[in-house]
């Protein structure tokens, strides 16, 4: 099933990898963030091989609990960046 979320920028990302803001249609990855120290159950987007999130789902988010449900049954959730007008959004299956 096709789902959209907003994306939750980390304002660091930047300054921390050194790597611009990736232009829509990005391929991401979906993982959960252990060393969040906000929230322990945040979920990760990230760039292939950038260990930096490029952002979080919202914790208010629809989509997130069955992320989490996906990624603790150890599955892999992929998507992209899309655009949008007032915030960067993220497409992916489940």
């Amino acid at each position: 099933m096709r789902r959209t979320s907003n994306l939750a920028v980390n304002t660091r990302f930047s300054q921390r990898t050194g790597v611009l803001f990736p232009a829509p249609g990005s391929a991401v990855r979906f993982a959960r963030d252990w060393d969040n120290p906000v929230d322990r159950d945040a979920v990760g987007i990230y760039l292939p091989d950038v260990p930096v999130p490029l952002g979080w789902l919202y914790r208010k988010d629809a989509n997130r609990p069955v992320v989490l449900a996906a990624l603790d049954a150890g599955k892999t959730v992929d998507g992209r960046l899309i655009a949008a007008a007032s915030k960067p959004k993220v497409e992916f299956w489940l």
